[in-house]
């Protein structure tokens, strides 16, 4: 992504069929748009309801 792209958050909803009670481990991968950026950043928030 690139310019105003860069800035917008992504929504992503796990359902709760794939949560067990107790301990659950929810991975997050980031990767660059362009193999010689040199600018990058990650912002991750979780919430249940």
């Amino acid at each position: 992504m690139s310019g105003n792209a860069e800035t917008r958050f992504e929504t992503f909803t796990v359902p709760a069929s794939l949560l067990v009670a107790g301990v659950n481990v929810i991975a997050v991968e980031v990767h660059q748009d362009q193999v010689n950026s040199s600018d990058l950043s990650m912002d991750l928030r979780v919430t249940a309801s």
